[in-house]
Formats: structure tokens, sequence, C-alpha cells
């Protein structure tokens, strides 16, 4: 249930509406990832499909009604409008790793990128990057201090960007205990897709070496 707390935490709406309504929203183009979020919260709610535009992906819809649940997330930290108020939940270190991967599937990336040689005559260096990005800059500094403190991760760094914040890490040992990080243990919940990108990027990554 971490990894479903962190994709929350990226991509989930929590709404309590002015009738006393309140639900959770989660919304994705990966249809199989928001079944299986819905299979892991043992709900029986229907999925709903849609495409905004033209041209544009079709998205798909989970939307739970429960305030008993919506409760629960409140009293973690996860609350209407989070978006720049949002705190690092409490998760047990066994855990964190989990909650991580959801949130990275959500609202995070993986990417190579490059810079030019300090003599300019060696053309570029590539390199391979993860990132997260958020409204909340003390949330982004909460997976921080715990990645260092507990999984031995460090050399982020946190940009702001306009109206959000780009955390990311891109030295070779750190980025390779990132992957270990999510994938080792074989977790059952992750997108796919990401997945398959970060283990080609790291084979990429390790034939230039």
């Amino acid at each position: 249930m971490a990894y479903v707390l962190g994709y929350i935490a990226a991509d989930g709406t929590i709404v309590i509406g002015k009738r006393g309504n309140y639900y959770l929203a989660l919304e994705g183009i990966d249809k199989q990832l928001i079944s299986d979020i819905r299979r892991a919260l043992g709900s029986g709610h229907e999925m709903t499909s849609r495409r905004r535009n033209v041209g544009w992906n079709k998205t798909h819809r989970l939307q739970i009604g429960s305030k008993e649940m919506v409760g629960d997330l409140i009293k973690l930290g996860l609350t209407p409008n989070k978006a720049k108020r949002m705190r690092l939940p409490s998760i047990p270190k066994k855990y964190f790793g989990d909650f991580v991967r959801g949130y990275f599937d959500g609202d995070g990336n993986v990417c190579f990128s490059r810079y030019k040689r300090k003599d300019r005559k060696h053309g570029y260096i590539q390199y391979l990057r993860v990132l997260f990005t958020s409204c909340s800059e003390v949330f982004l500094k909460g997976i921080v201090l715990r990645l260092e403190n507990e999984s031995g991760i460090d050399n982020f760094h946190l940009r702001a960007r306009g109206n959000y914040y780009l955390l990311y890490c891109h030295k070779k040992e750190q980025v390779k205990k990132i992957f270990e990080l999510f994938y080792g243990s074989h977790p059952a919940l992750y997108l796919n897709r990401k997945f398959v990108y970060f283990k080609e990027a790291l084979e990429k990554m390790n034939m230039g070496a």
C-alpha cells in the first residue's frame, strides 16, 4: 500500500464536496497501472476512459467515494489542494522504497542529459538522470533526507522551476542505487514502461562507461 500512497501523492486528487461527498480520483494514460491500483485498494468501482482532445492520449480514471479513505489520507498529510503544502507522510523504513517508486511512477522520470566538457575540445559528456517534480519544496526535501539517511543515496540537486521544484540525481553509482531500491525486491506494483526504460538506460550507460 505504500506504493499506492506514493502514487496518490503524485497523481491523486482528494475532494471534499460542498454536499458532503468525499472521494479520491486517480487518472493516467496507463490503464493497467490504474487497474492494478484499483485491485490493490480492493475497489469495485468502475474505471472510465476519455480523450480530452483530438490527438491526445486516452486517459483512464478511477474515482472512489469513501469518507473513511479520504479521512485516512488527510491524516497522512495528503489533503485537498495538496500541491504546494504537501509534506512527506510517515512511512516505515522497509516500505519507503515502495512509496518513492509510487511517487516516481506518477511525478518522476529518468532521462539522458548531456553537458559540454570544460575544455570544449572533446565534445559532450552524457549522463543518466533520475528526477522527481513537485510543487512542494518541503515534500522533496523530506524525500532527500530519508534517502540519504536510510539508503545511502545522496548527490541530489533541488532546483526551482517557475511554480514547481525539480529534484534530480545523476551520479552513476547513486542512480544504480535508486534502481535497486525501486526494483531489487521484484515488487508487485510498478509502471512497466518506466521500469523497462530505466533498465535499458542503465545497460546503455554501463556499455558506455
